[in-house]
């Protein structure tokens, strides 16, 4: 009676802190991305040339999952999207097309963030830093 009342026991208290880890795991994430960045740089490559652009602008994440962009070159132009991550991707959608974008994580971290993306032989590198 005693080992089957210890292995409920050890059943419900495994089950009780893997429930914990992953909530802590996904406060975690959304702390880390949520907030407000600059874009201190963005490298723009196709196959025949880059460009880069610094200061160009910022993101803003909001923990409910909405955001806004603003590029520092049409500070009057507020892009709106729906963002969503994992421990190595940041998934944008723009509210007014639908266009999603997801990045490659290349650095997580509580000040700092690069991403990586590329579409139709054009790649697209951003580094950013929390405000």
């Amino acid at each position: 009676m005693y080992k089957k009342k210890l292995i409920i026991a050890l059943f419900i208290l495994s089950t009780t802190l893997l429930s914990c880890k992953k909530s802590v795991l996904e406060t975690l994430k959304d702390t880390l991305v949520s907030g407000q960045w600059n874009i201190d740089k963005y490298v723009f490559t196709n196959t025949s040339s880059t460009f880069t652009v610094n200061n160009y602008g910022t993101y803003t994440f909001n923990k409910d999952g909405n955001g806004t962009y603003v590029f520092s070159n049409n500070p009057s132009n507020v892009n709106n999207f729906k963002w969503s991550n994992t421990d190595s991707t940041i998934t944008t959608t723009l509210t007014s097309n639908n266009q999603t974008t997801i990045f490659k994580v290349v650095v997580n971290d509580k000040t700092k963030q690069q991403w990586t993306t590329s579409s139709n032989n054009v790649h697209y590198d951003y580094t950013l830093t929390k405000k």
